[in-house]
């Protein structure tokens, strides 16, 4: 039997056989204290390899990242928000004054009193076989107000008088919502042939996918509105030996406005057409040297 004596002070007794099995057992725990700690490995990136990950992940550049900035507070202030929805904000001109007797906003309303009024008589002594029938009709003179509620007020009624109101569409009519989809598409795709930085590009496209949505909800909240009210009175003879017969009322209306891009695609094609042409040549900032990034069209918005 050996005695085998270690560097830190310790002593194993072994017979001849174990000898070896202990020199192994020395020389691991030697090897494990001089040995220096794993070090941990980076993790797999998942994106890497994908078409445009390093792209996405690039810091954009100062005078990028000041076109971008510059371009949002831009569509902010080229936006009107009302009653929680967004729109474009139309463009002045020399003209505004005119214009505002032909434009409206959505969800602007206005009140219209006393229209279709009616005043009738039959003269005294009308056979009671004998009946007249009085009409009169209201239709918003300017196409861009509708019809959302009525309500007769009779001011007067002497013998026997029927009354009856009615409201009629008169071929009022908003765009469907494939409409509003294709006017879409056709801006998406005008913004992709413009020579501004990508992000711009998909910021613009968000904007105007919010715009065109909120048209077309605001088309289907109007649609059921008329374009005229029919107000009628049918007035009888007293008979012989009575009373004339008399009737005067009228309707008082409220309108709510019928934007041309509800109703008309040239007219929603337009103002959107406007609002991007505008908002590009406000930028103040020019493109960085080398010229626009290419855009892959299906970052923008569908």
């Amino acid at each position: 039997m050996e005695t085998l004596k270690f560097g830190f002070g310790g002593t194993l007794a072994m017979t001849t056989t174990a000898r070896v099995v202990g020199f192994g057992l020395a020389m691991s725990v030697v090897c494990m204290a001089q040995s220096p700690p794993t070090q941990q490995r980076p993790a797999a990136n998942p994106d890497t390899g994908r078409p445009g990950a390093t792209m996405a992940r690039a810091p954009q550049t100062q005078t990028e990242q000041a076109q971008i900035e510059a371009a949002r507070l831009a569509m902010s202030a080229a936006t009107i928000t009302i009653k929680g929805h967004a729109f474009p904000k139309r463009l002045s001109s020399p003209g505004a004054k005119m214009q505002a007797q032909s434009f409206c906003e959505p969800y602007d309303t206005r009140k219209q009193p006393k229209v279709a009024e009616l005043t009738a008589e039959l003269p005294k002594g009308t056979k009671k076989d004998h009946s007249e029938t009085f009409s009169s009709t209201y239709s918003p003179p300017l196409p861009i107000w509708v019809i959302s509620s009525y309500q007769r007020t009779e001011e007067n009624r002497i013998g026997p008088v029927s009354v009856t109101v009615d409201a009629v569409p008169g071929g009022y009519k908003v765009l469907s919502s494939s409409q509003f989809q294709s006017e879409y598409n056709s801006m998406k795709n005008y913004v992709l042939g413009l020579n501004i930085l990508e992000k711009v590009k998909v910021d613009i496209a968000l904007k105007l996918d919010e715009y065109v949505k909120n048209y077309s909800s605001y088309s289907m909240e109007i649609s059921a509105s008329h374009g005229t009210a029919m107000h009628k009175a049918v007035l009888s003879g007293a008979g012989k030996f009575n009373g004339r017969t008399a009737y005067h009322g009228w309707i008082d209306t409220v309108e709510v406005c019928a934007p041309p891009e509800a109703t008309d695609q040239a007219a929603l094609r337009q103002t959107l057409k406007s609002w991007v042409d505008g908002l590009v040549k406000g930028m103040p900032t020019a493109l960085p040297k080398g010229g626009p990034e290419k855009l892959n069209p299906g970052s923008l918005i569908k």
